[in-house]
């Protein structure tokens, strides 16, 4: 499920219109006149109840936040599953002894809550690490990007062949990065609008230039990432 902002609002209105009604369902049939145990079966079907409510609101965003919200949903709806049903019947039969009611509960949904807590510190580490990937990428999407729209608006064969040449090796480049070609991929970006701005005003020369320029840089980058 994709727990955008309205479909949170909409999981959450089913889930208070299904414990409406189980509440409306228990007092009328059974009544406020009831043992102890029966009174914690009913605190810990709402404790499930809360938990798949809340559930949606920490799941991590960025791009993986559908799977993670799949992960978490699955685990949150089994404990409340789980929770539901054995409860019914500890209500129905109402054979065990409070203290053991307790217990069970708190067992059950103490698993759920270290795996709860586990799966979010996993998705976490999970989302940081595509959201670095991401970043690391961007640089390459980027600049071949707009070495790509450049050439379309290029006359001059040698200044077409070079600037091909810059787009195969950005664009082959190693997709990863780190804090010492920051500073390199930077001065790419920067001189590459001054490269579009040759390119717009014909200049073919000082083109020339800064696509030697940043042939360069860019086989810089890439030296320096392989060495490390």
């Amino acid at each position: 499920m994709n727990y955008s902002k309205n479909n949170k609002t909409l999981a959450t209105l089913i889930i208070v219109i299904v414990l409406v009604v189980f509440n409306v369902a228990f007092f009328t049939l059974m009544g406020f006149d009831q043992p102890a145990n029966v009174w914690v079966s009913y605190l810990y079907i709402h404790v499930a109840f809360l938990a798949t409510i809340l559930t949606p609101y920490i799941i991590t965003g960025g791009s993986q936040s559908y799977l993670f919200g799949l992960t978490l949903g699955g685990l949150t709806g089994g404990y409340m599953g789980l929770t539901f049903v054995l409860n019914l019947l500890f209500m129905a039969t109402r054979a065990l002894d409070t203290k053991v009611v307790f217990v069970i509960n708190l067992v059950i949904t103490g698993g759920f809550l270290v795996s709860l807590i586990s799966n979010v510190m996993a998705n976490n580490t999970t989302a940081d690490s595509v959201a670095r990937h991401e970043a690391e990428v961007q640089y390459i999407k980027v600049c071949s990007m707009r070495l790509k729209a450049m050439q379309t608006g290029i006359t001059d064969p040698a200044l077409a062949s070079a600037v091909e040449r810059l787009y195969d090796l950005v664009h082959s480049s190693p997709s990863k990065s780190n804090a010492n070609v920051q500073n390199v991929e930077l001065e790419i970006i920067t001189k590459l609008g001054d490269l579009e701005d040759y390119v717009r005003n014909g200049n073919t020369e000082a083109a020339l230039s800064t696509v030697a320029t940043l042939s360069q840089l860019a086989q810089a980058r890439n030296r320096s990432l392989m060495m490390n």
